[in-house]
Parts: structure tokens; C-alpha cells; sequence
């Protein structure tokens, strides 16, 4: 199972003190091709992992070099619908 989060240092600190802490963290930016974030796990009573990832660069179009950077936005503000759109132009069929 895995949550797209943000502010993944706070969910890290409140991890800790419920007495789950993070059995796998990444600790900073872990670049993973065109995209690019933050990934820890935690374990369930039952041992099942969970995973939290905070992304930090999206590919719009790669072939262009074109990625939103979201490690400095504001979490709160929606992205722009022209943005994306321009989404669907990285599908792979």
C-alpha cells in the first residue's frame, strides 16, 4: 500500500512517537529516472509494509526536458489544469 504524502519529516517524527518508525527511509530527494522523491516504509502490527512517498519532480514531457518541481510548492495550491493535461502527452500505450 502506498500514500502520496506531504511533509514526510513531520509523518516521520509522529511515526516514531506512536511507536511505529520508519524500518526504510531515503532521508532527502531519491531520483528515480524522469521523476525524482521522498520514499520511506513502515510496518503494520501484521508486518505488511506501508510506503509514504513525497514527490519532488514530475516528468510533463520528458523528451523536452520539461519537469514540474514540487519539492518548493505549496501543498495547499492545486496545480494548473493547462499542467496538467500536459500530463497525458507522457502516456505510454
Amino acid at each position: 500500500m502506498c500514500f502520496d504524502v506531504s511533509g514526510i519529516s513531520l509523518l516521520r517524527e509522529e511515526c516514531a512517537a506512536a511507536g511505529r518508525p520508519f524500518t526504510v527511509d531515503s532521508s532527502n530527494s531519491f531520483d528515480m529516472g524522469d521523476a525524482a522523491g521522498h520514499f520511506s516504509y513502515i510496518e503494520d502490527p501484521d508486518g505488511t509494509l506501508i510506503e509514504f512517498v513525497e514527490t519532488h519532480k514530475v516528468p510533463v514531457m520528458s523528451r523536452l526536458g520539461l519537469f514540474i518541481n514540487l519539492k518548493n510548492r505549496n501543498p495547499l495550491k492545486p496545480l494548473p489544469n493547462w499542467m496538467v493535461k500536459s500530463m497525458k502527452m507522457n502516456r505510454v500505450k
